[in-house]
Formats: structure tokens, sequence, C-alpha cells
């Protein structure tokens, strides 16, 4: 009985490491899991297809990624977000008359979860190659930019895959 009530019994159950009450108690926990998701994204975007009535839309490499991806667990529960910026290469061939193909990027910035439901609209495209039977970059840009439907499809598997982890 004595030697429950020494220091030693008292402190070995109390911490004295660093650290937030929350993260003490055992109620909050941080993950930077930012270069797994990038890996993960590379698997999901690269190769991706995207097929209009103008166009077959492929992309061909993740040139780029930057930012953060973590996993946090709040009071037992997970949750999971992101906020990465992203450069993606692309090829499209046209479809018809002409066999022409194009090439380029497509860059999305800041994006996370909670804007998935916009990324229609933060997707910027640019043409780095067309042949000449493709008339304009604005004949290649609209195809390309269709294919958000499915990027938000694979960004929101990635979200999955985070709360997962």
């Amino acid at each position: 009985m004595q030697a429950d009530l020494s220091y030693s019994y008292w402190a070995a159950g109390h911490s004295t490491s660093s650290g937030t009450v929350a993260e003490k108690a055992g109620t909050f926990e941080e993950r930077d899991v930012s270069g797994w998701a990038k890996e993960q994204l590379k698997a999901l975007l690269v190769g991706l297809e995207h097929r209009t009535p103008t166009a077959v839309i492929t992309l061909t490499e993740l040139k780029s990624s930057t930012g953060e991806a973590h996993v946090w667990i709040v009071r037992g529960k997970r949750r999971a977000g992101f906020d990465l910026t992203l450069e993606v290469a692309w090829r499209a061939a046209m479809i018809g008359g002409s066999a022409a193909e194009a090439s380029g990027t497509l860059s999305l910035a800041n994006i996370s979860p909670d804007e998935l439901d916009e990324l229609g609209d933060l997707i910027k495209v640019a043409v780095v190659e067309r042949d000449e039977g493709i008339s304009s970059d604005a004949e290649v840009t609209r195809p390309v930019k269709s294919i958000a439907d499915k990027l938000q499809e694979q960004l929101s598997k990635l979200h999955q895959l985070l709360k997962e982890r």
C-alpha cells in the first residue's frame, strides 16, 4: 500500500512531456501524410482518360504537387483533409476528320475537399503544342476542362483513402 502513495507511482501516471492538454489526454492526434497522399494522387491521375464528342483526353504525368495532407483523430473520430496545388500534363487526340493532337498542362491551385464541387471553375488549362489541324487553343481547352468531373471523382477517392489511413 505504501508504494501506491509514493512519488514514483504518482509520476508514472502523469506525463511531463510537451504537448497540448488535448494531446496528453489522448483526445487529439495529427499526422502529416503529405508524401503518401502525393503518391496516391499520382496513381489516381496518371493515365486517367476522358472522352468527349470532339476529343480523347489523357492525363500523362503529375508534373508537380505541392501542399499538405493530414489525418486528424479528434476525440476518437478520424478526420482527413488536404490543401494541394497540382500541375498535370495532358494529351488530347481529336476525334473526327483530322487526326490532330495537342498537349499541355492543367493546373489546380489550393484545392481542398470542400472545393471539389467547384473544380470546373478552378481548372487552368495551358496548351503547349497543337497540330495544324486544330484551329485554336480554345478548340482543345474546352474538352480538357470537361475532365473536371473525373478529377473530382479521383480527388474524392483520395479524400476517402486519407480517412481510411
